[in-house]
This record gives structure tokens, C-alpha cells and sequence, in this order.
């Protein structure tokens, strides 16, 4: 196989399937499948810390377009959760179908290791100085989901 039939591959969409829900003792997942490109993964794990017993693992998928989205792109997050407390139970979900700025908005993480910022930036008013409950406001703090006045 020469170079040029190998990058087709890894561009070419395929069958994914995934195992969702929860498993412990008693593995209650279910398979779900679904059209998509794998495009990477990252983790919240960490050796030291409060990320070492309880963490995520995230993998990006891109999955086709919808025919009258004007092949906009589009994402699935796989999140898997691992817990080594006894009495906890593992979890794995699959989210619906993502814009590239939901991605961004919602696991920042996969998106500045693997998305172009320009996609997914928020865009912000700046606005110069607003009164805000009769004070004077000149910054504003970027919450998960609107924009909040600092004190």
C-alpha cells in the first residue's frame, strides 16, 4: 500500500461501535453504532492528585454531514468514566451530534488538542465600559454558559 492509499483510509468514515451505560459487577451496557472518523482522544488522568482515582477519557469523532448542512462538520464525544472507589461504578456515554463550537464549549480539552481555535472560538462584545447593576464594569469573565460580570 503506497503513501497516498493509506492517508484515503484514515479519511474515509467507517462503522464505529461503542458500549454505553454502566458497568460493575454487572455490565449493563449496550453496543451503539454510528458512521464516524475517529480523530483522537485525551484524558483527564493524572498519577498525583484529584484526577487519580476518578477520571475521564474522551475520544473525537467526525461524523458525516447532514446532505443539506452544506458539509459542515460535525463531532461525537465518547466519554468514558473510571472510578477506582469500591462501590462506584464505571460509566460511558456517547453525546448526539456536536458542532465544532459545542465541542469547543463542552470539552475544551479534545478541542485545543485537536480542533482549529478559529472554529470554535467564542466571540465576545467588547464592549467598553457597561453599568451593571448601577457600577461601573470594564471586564467580563467567561463562564460555561453565558458571560458574567466580575466583581
Amino acid at each position: 500500500m503506497n503513501e497516498n492509499e493509506s492517508k484515503k483510509e484514515t479519511n474515509e468514515y467507517k462503522k464505529h461501535m461503542v458500549k454505553v451505560g454502566y458497568s460493575g459487577q454487572v455490565d449493563s451496557r449496550r453496543p451503539i453504532r454510528f458512521m464516524g472518523k475517529k480523530i483522537g482522544s485525551s484524558t483527564n488522568h493524572t498519577h498525583n492528585g484529584p484526577n487519580q482515582n476518578r477520571f475521564h477519557d474522551w475520544t473525537l469523532f467526525e461524523v458525516p454531514a447532514e446532505p443539506d448542512t452544506r458539509d459542515v462538520k460535525k463531532y461525537r464525544v465518547l466519554d468514558e468514566y473510571t472510578t477506582q472507589w469500591q462501590g462506584e461504578s464505571d460509566h460511558s456515554t456517547l453525546t448526539r451530534v456536536l458542532t465544532v463550537k459545542e465541542v469547543g464549549k463542552y470539552f475544551p480539552v479534545l478541542a485545543n488538542e485537536y480542533l482549529d481555535e478559529d472554529d470554535y472560538a467564542e466571540d465576545v462584545d467588547d464592549k467598553p465600559e457597561e453599568k451593571f447593576d448601577g457600577e461601573e464594569v470594564d471586564s467580563y469573565e467567561v463562564g460555561r454558559d453565558n458571560i458574567v460580570a466580575e466583581d
